[in-house]
């Protein structure tokens, strides 16, 4: 983890360039997560949730299985978020949380002498935590929008291709 701020001309620079580093492969840690959540979820499922790599069209076996889609729309979506937050990781140089010690209030005592009293960090997320969700809502459903494009422009299409070929 490298100390101090980034010195490069621009952030698409600081992304090309970090994301090169081998000091950042540890940003693979966002896509093994979201991968390993989504399998969770996918295998702790009840079965009505369909999440199963095949799907049939009746109640006979007779009937020519298909591939499911929903598990690997679900998959998608988890990487797409993942890549999508070590990108912003690497662009915005997000090591830390920021958690400076501010002043609340000054307090007087009795005897009139005046102390300073330090905000505790609870207080500091509690009053933080609406930008904090804004922003997060904010990314999540850009990277929503960018994984469903993605998905039914690329790999939808390379699913349908596959498919075909072996039939």
């Amino acid at each position: 983890m490298p100390v101090g701020t980034r010195t490069t001309l621009s952030p698409a620079k600081t992304v090309v360039q970090q994301a090169l580093d081998t000091s950042n492969i540890w940003l693979g840690f966002y896509t093994f997560s979201a991968w390993i959540f989504a399998e969770t979820c996918i295998w702790s499922s009840p079965m009505s949730a369909k999440l199963g790599w095949i799907s049939y069209n009746s109640a006979s076996l007779q009937e020519k299985v298909k591939l499911n889609e929903r598990p690997i729309f679900f998959r998608c979506m988890f990487i797409t978020l993942a890549l999508g937050q070590s990108l912003w990781h690497i662009y915005r140089d997000e090591d830390e949380i920021p958690m400076p010690i501010r002043k609340a209030s000054a307090i007087k005592k009795k005897d009139g002498t005046v102390i300073s009293a330090v905000e505790p960090p609870r207080n500091q997320i509690r009053r933080n935590l609406p930008s904090i969700a804004k922003s997060t809502t904010a990314k999540a459903l850009i990277l929503y929008g960018v994984g469903f494009i993605l998905y039914y422009s690329v790999l939808r299409s390379v699913i349908r291709k596959g498919s075909h070929m072996r039939s």
